[in-house]
């Protein structure tokens, strides 16, 4: 999910025309903007239900039925995508509202929950929840927040600090935060195929902030932390992920965000080994080695998260 401009940016009025000029079209450029040439989801969005599972309902599970009976919640879902999460909860609380920037994911969701009244869909940005202070039970986000980390400085997470601060401020007290994401330990060695591609790993690692980072930016919008717990039984693609011919697909490697991060050369390179592994009979001996690696670390990591009363 992206950063919106008017969140973000703030400038002073500068000295010449020209560079006036320059702002006003970065401004223009907008965080939205920047997300699409690393995830194009209004293409994506078609297939993205056919590429993905839903992890840590469980955990979710556990987490929601903590605050009250789960019958009479109200549940956010920051970054609801085509409402997968949304699908797997809706029959079990009060209602669901769900968020998310990207217009080709609402309105694959929108499909799904047009005729569900306890559903409700709002476009907007994380950064600045289209919602009212204490209006939820519980809020959960999953697999969001690296597509809110911004450049490579030592503030590229200020808007994964700002998403806390506003989840916290639509909960009512005494709610829940579920958050699953993976680490950048998960990144690397999470996924069996994240070897093929290590410049694009790499520079995803750079956006997805460690658990200690996280739990300061959580703590330091007021939430207190409950748990924090690796998933290392589910994977995300499912069925689909151990498929040895997988990142030849298409359809397959819009499954994760990692792969739009590849450069032409270095999906060229994979693709040629895969297909030459393939054919020599020693993928499966190589997807094992690197199974053994996610056995150890899981591909994502959920934590709980409460504020207090």
């Amino acid at each position: 999910m992206a950063l919106s401009s008017a969140s973000f940016f703030s400038f002073e009025p500068p000295p010449s025309s020209l560079s006036y000029l320059f702002i006003i079209m970065s401004e223009l450029y907008t965080l939205e903007e920047r997300s699409a040439e690393y995830e194009n989801y209004s293409k994506t969005s078609s297939q993205y239900d056919a590429t993905r599972v839903e992890v840590g309902i469980e955990f979710m599970t556990a987490a929601f039925a903590s605050v009250g009976p789960m019958a009479k919640l109200n549940l956010l879902d920051a970054g609801c995508g085509t409402g997968s999460y949304i699908d797997a909860f809706r029959g079990k609380v009060q209602g669901v509202v769900g968020v998310d920037l990207n217009q080709g994911m609402l309105d694959q969701a929108e499909r799904k929950f047009q005729d569900d009244p306890n559903v409700t869909l709002k476009q907007g940005s994380l950064v600045d929840i289209p919602c009212e202070d204490n209006q939820f039970d519980a809020a959960m986000c999953n697999q969001v927040i690296h597509h809110l980390a911004e450049g490579e400085g030592e503030e590229r997470f200020q808007g994964i600090q700002k998403l806390a601060d506003e989840v916290f401020r639509v909960l009512r007290p005494g709610a829940v935060f579920t958050l699953n994401l993976s680490t950048p330990e998960q990144t690397e060695d999470g996924f069996w195929w994240a070897s093929l591609i290590p410049d694009a790993v790499e520079f995803m690692t750079k956006r997805c902030p460690n658990v200690s980072e996280l739990h300061e930016m959580l703590s330091n919008a007021g939430f207190t932390i409950i748990q924090t717990t690796a998933l290392k039984d589910e994977v995300l693609q499912g069925e689909n992920y151990l498929d040895p011919r997988g990142p030849l697909k298409s359809e397959w490697r819009d499954g994760d965000s990692t792969w739009s991060l590849v450069s032409e050369s270095e999906l060229s390179t994979a693709m040629k080994f895969v297909e030459e592994m393939n054919s020599d009979g020693k993928m499966p001996s190589y997807i094992d080695d690197r199974e053994q690696r996610r056995q150890q670390v899981g591909q994502t990591t959920s934590i709980l998260a409460l504020k207090a009363e």
